[in-house]
């Protein structure tokens, strides 16, 4: 077991050794601390839970920091010469130094919420109901009262360590009753009010169907499969036949200059898929390279974009850097002209491979779904019965009844491919400049990508791959001089009206799913869709903050 530093203020004791009755018949707890840190008493609290806390189907404990540790800081702060397992397990799941909510499955009962960012804007995203919370004064603010009290039930719990009377006059105030006052903390009780209205965690299904054999179903069969044994790809042209069969794709994220909705989703996308792709990629060649990208600011538009991506979106300097021409130059191993955003993390894998890789588990039917049927809180399709029914193709999701209004673009794109020269097989990291260059592999690289919403054909065009060519030739000329096009492919994929992915379930519809319009930036927005869907299907505690779930929901839009 992981020991508390002896000056850790909360009452860890009434939890270590004896869970509060009321807790005893409960499926799940939720548990949420105001400062993570070194993540000490979380690794308390987990091992207390599993000596004590057995009859509980499942732990989620939400931990908020602004100032998120680095692994070996972390281990500093421990203090032990060998690691504990436990320790050993979190810092391998342990997630990059970037704000957002980041969802981490320890073990099949346990989850950790690890949200980095500012408590006052990350609080209020929370939707789940909880049973104790754990306070300190460095992190408190009044005004966050209203929303303790909006998520706790009569009986929740909530242990504070707060040397200023104001602030415990607020939460008593707010109903929350002192019972246990210990030199460094005190213990109080909410009796105030009925618990919230939340829906019960569901019964685990026994059959899944997935729609749609590109990334986006193969990251749901994939991220389901440990949960529910019985799934089945539908998929009418075969696996990665789409916009998912592409040789190359880089996985980086959907860069704006504000911090909103978007950037709440991709922050946390980025880290998982390449945790994801990574981890799936130590047993099996998937193309996957992590060698960085550098994205280009070559006009007014990016410098204003890319400098607030940087000062807005809450990302490390480990993980996200502005940098001059010349360190550019230096990282990129060629002469650039322009400042770079860098993100030295950013991958590249083979979606083809991946979307094969992640469908593993699943039985793949190739053939057209004829006919989707709601049957009470079941479904139908083509004559089999399921339990649960995703819809994951790409602009094909409204060729049913249930989506048939939502407002899907379809949107062709054809990347080139080129043999290289010696002086191109010298770029060492993924250039992005409104097109991409891919570092080149046995001597070939991907420029792409067009991006064209008048033309219905995926016949390869010539003068596409002259587009492509040119695009590199405006910022780095003498990276596009003398490559030769070795062949090319055009496919389709969709994106919404207002450009973020549709995932959620569909309103008013029992257990029919979405997750579609993933555009350019599906290696990531499929993952994280997957995992989202995954938690929802199973009726989990919520791992997005309400406005991201809002952003994607389906419901954004009137489709029935």
């Amino acid at each position: 077991m992981v020991d508390l530093p002896a000056a850790y203020p909360f009452d860890t004791s009434f939890i270590g050794t004896q869970w509060p009755e009321s807790w005893g018949t409960k499926e799940r707890v939720v548990l949420a601390d105001m400062s993570f840190g070194a993540g000490s008493h979380f690794l308390s609290v987990w091992s207390r839970f599993e000596e004590t806390g057995q009859k509980i189907e499942h732990l989620y404990y939400y931990a908020f920091e602004k100032n998120p540790l680095s692994k070996d800081d972390i281990k500093k702060e421990i203090g032990r010469s060998q690691c504990d397992k436990k320790l050993e397990k979190l810092l391998s799941l342990y997630p990059s130094r970037i704000e957002g909510w980041h969802n981490i499955r320890l073990s099949p009962s346990i989850s950790l919420i690890l949200i980095f960012g500012d408590i006052e804007r990350e609080l209020p995203e929370m939707q789940t109901p909880v049973d104790y919370w754990f306070l300190t004064g460095r992190c408190f603010s009044p005004h966050l009262v209203p929303t303790l009290k909006r998520l706790s039930h009569n009986k929740s719990y909530l242990s504070s360590y707060m040397q200023n009377p104001d602030e415990q006059n607020k939460l008593e105030e707010a109903g929350f009753r002192p019972i246990r006052t210990e030199k460094n903390s005190v213990t109080y009780i909410y009796n105030d009010g009925p618990r919230p209205q939340e829906s019960n965690r569901k019964a685990k299904p026994e059959k899944i169907a997935i729609i749609g054999g590109g990334i986006a179903g193969a990251a749901l069969a994939h991220q389901l499969s440990p949960y529910v044994l019985d799934i089945t790809i539908f998929e009418k042209n075969g696996l990665a036949s789409g916009g998912s069969g592409n040789d190359r794709g880089l996985c980086n994220p959907r860069i704006s200059a504000s911090k909103g909705p978007e950037a709440d989703f991709y922050g946390p996308a980025f880290h998982l898929a390449h945790q994801i792709f990574g981890a799936l990629s130590e047993n099996e060649d998937l193309g996957f390279k992590s060698c960085g990208s550098l994205h280009l600011i070559s006009d007014d538009n990016k410098e204003k974009r890319y400098h607030g991506f940087k000062d807005n979106w809450g990302w490390h300097d480990t993980h996200a850097r502005i940098i001059d021409a010349k360190e550019s130059s230096d990282i990129a191993g060629i002469n650039l002209h322009y400042p770079c955003l860098y993100l030295p993390d950013a991958g590249m894998i083979c979606p083809r491979k991946a979307t094969q890789r992640l469908s593993q588990s699943a039985n793949i039917i190739i053939s057209k779904v004829q006919k989707l049927e709601e049957c009470g809180s079941h479904w139908r399709i083509d004559g089999q019965y399921f339990d649960c029914v995703i819809l994951a193709g790409s602009f094909d999701v409204i060729d049913f009844p249930y989506t048939h209004k939502l407002p899907i673009q379809k949107i062709r794109g054809q990347v080139t491919y080129v043999q290289t020269t010696e002086r191109y097989n010298r770029l060492k990291t993924n250039l992005c400049y409104g097109g991409y260059a891919s570092v080149a592999e046995d001597g070939k690289a991907i420029l792409g990508s067009t991006f064209q919403t008048w033309i219905d054909d995926a016949s390869l065009r010539p003068e596409d791959d002259i587009d492509n060519i040119d695009k590199l030739k405006l910022v780095v000329p003498s990276l596009a001089k003398d490559l030769t096009v070795s062949g090319g492919r055009a496919s389709f994929r969709s994106a919404a009206k207002d450009r973020a992915p549709v995932i959620g379930q569909i309103h008013g519809v029992e257990n029919l799913y979405i997750s579609t319009a993933h555009g350019s930036h599906g290696l990531l927005s499929s993952i994280m869709g997957a995992e989202f869907l995954t938690s929802r299907i199973l009726g989990d505690a919520h791992i997005l903050p309400r406005s991201v779930e809002r952003f994607l929901s389906p419901s954004r839009f009137k489709i029935h």
